[in-house]
């Protein structure tokens, strides 16, 4: 499904009309996708800057999930601009898994998680991991598939001690 119809589909819901009639000052910050055996469906974010929190909806069944504080630095977050979106979650896995093997060939990836958010641009934030425990987080422009970053860690340097 692509990425304006995932949306739509979502916002046309009666679960979610009447979330945006109790909440009208939330907008869409973020889509999430996991991509592997177990994947899930698609998740998407509505941030509320008067509350500073994220409300998430499952896709499939829909579902709300109550309010969270927001994971960020400081200030808002952007709303998505959907309409300038040209690179689907399909092509942005794929583009990851080519980013991925260009940068580190004798990696193999297990699984990959997807979240499209706004920054200058919108921008696929790719997380790859792989068998030998490490993630690849890779950064794509959403409009035009080209790499803004990419860079490797071990996924043991994360266990603390």
């Amino acid at each position: 499904m692509q990425i304006k119809e995932l949306v739509a589909s979502l916002e046309q819901t009666d679960s979610f009309a009447d979330f945006a009639k109790r909440h009208p000052e939330h907008y869409l910050v973020h889509i999430f996708s996991s991509a592997s055996e177990q994947a899930s469906p698609p998740e998407l974010g509505y941030y509320s800057k008067e509350t500073d929190q994220i409300t998430v909806f499952h896709t499939n069944p829909v579902q709300e999930l109550p309010p969270e504080p927001v994971f960020k630095e400081t200030g808002v977050l952007k709303a998505l601009d959907l309409d300038t979106v040209q690179i689907g979650v399909e092509d942005a896995v794929e583009k990851a898994k080519a980013y991925t093997l260009e940068g580190y060939p004798n990696q193999i990836i297990t699984k990959t998680i997807s979240i499209l958010q706004q920054k200058d641009v919108p921008v696929w934030n790719m997380t790859v991991i792989t068998a030998a425990f490490s993630m690849i987080n890779i950064r794509i422009d959403a409009t035009n598939g080209k790499m803004l970053g990419r860079t490797m860690t071990s996924i043991m340097s994360l266990i603390r001690e």
